[in-house]
């Protein structure tokens, strides 16, 4: 019974989160309540929201996240878990900023180079993508208009 509970509580979360609950995380960012905001960005990244995923990266990085409310912070570093985080918005959820939040860490922070290899790569891919789907639609938009 406890598995199916937990089971429909994971399908449950997989469809709640949307913009709405990215924006309230974000108030409650800007406004220092860290401990609501984390439990936003922390369903919205389990439930792969890229955006969530990305800002739960930098709420680590920024030393937002207490041990109280993460209790892996008292084995792992909060860096590591931040980036782990980003990598998570930027090679498995595709967020092209997530992967220039990763390229942009390496001036003030060492990160392991396998990281920041898969981010380049991870960025260029998915630069191009966005190149080719924006070159797509003016190709459309000027066939369209006629022209």
């Amino acid at each position: 019974m406890k598995k199916i509970i937990l089971f429909l509580f994971f399908i449950l979360l997989a469809f709640s989160f949307d913009i709405d609950d990215f924006d309230k995380g974000m108030y409650e960012l800007k406004e220092g309540n860290f401990n609501a905001a984390f439990e936003i960005f922390y369903a919205g990244c389990e439930s792969n929201d890229d955006m969530a995923c990305e800002e739960l990266g930098l709420m680590y990085i920024n030393d937002e996240v207490s041990p109280k409310l993460d209790t892996r912070l008292e084995k792992r570093d909060s860096l590591e878990l931040g980036i782990l985080y980003l990598m998570k918005s930027c090679d498995e959820l595709g967020y092209l900023n997530a992967c220039e939040n990763i390229l942009n860490l390496k001036e003030n922070f060492t990160i392991q180079d396998e990281i920041i290899k898969r981010a380049k790569e991870r960025y260029s891919e998915l630069f191009n993508e966005f190149n080719a789907n924006e070159n797509l639609k003016e190709d459309n938009a000027t066939q369209t208009r006629g022209e």
